[in-house]
């Protein structure tokens, strides 16, 4: 019974002692979307909303011959592409979603994965809270294995 009450009380303690709220979880599922949603449909506004101006989205790239390195790109050069993205020609008709599934919200901060089911890429992302608005801070993404 001594172990039961812990273990409830420690999850009541983890869920409210860091201010996470209802409304953080849906303001960090929105931004997600402005995201993965804003670079579908090209709309430069929603990518732009959901990601902070200092923004790091980085992937893993192996070359041929075997060697590595981190791709880099900024905030202005995410909204640029955004822009300018066209979607290959889908025949299937099927309408686009994403998930977002939250991993993490600690304090101010919130690690995220989100994936779709016409890009061929998934993404994890850290999200910060400020000025009361949660922005995408850092994106780490790779290609799907298939």
């Amino acid at each position: 019974m001594i172990k039961k009450i812990i273990f409830i009380l420690l999850i009541f303690c983890s869920q409210y002692s860091f201010g996470q709220t209802q409304a953080d979880t849906l303001q960090i599922q929105q931004t997600a979307l402005n995201y993965i949603e804003g670079f579908y449909n090209s709309d430069g506004q929603r990518m732009a909303k959901a990601i902070h101006p200092e923004l790091v989205k980085r992937i893993i790239v192996t070359g041929d011959n075997g060697d590595v390195m981190l791709k880099t790109i900024g905030a202005s050069e995410l909204i640029f592409s955004t822009k300018k993205h066209t979607n290959a020609v889908d025949e299937t008709k099927v309408p686009f979603t994403a998930t977002v599934t939250i991993l993490d919200i600690s304090t101010n901060i919130a690690t995220i994965k989100i994936t779709t089911n016409k890009f061929q890429f998934f993404d994890y992302a850290h999200l910060g809270k400020t000025g009361g608005e949660w922005k995408i801070i850092n994106v780490l993404w790779a290609k799907k294995e298939n």
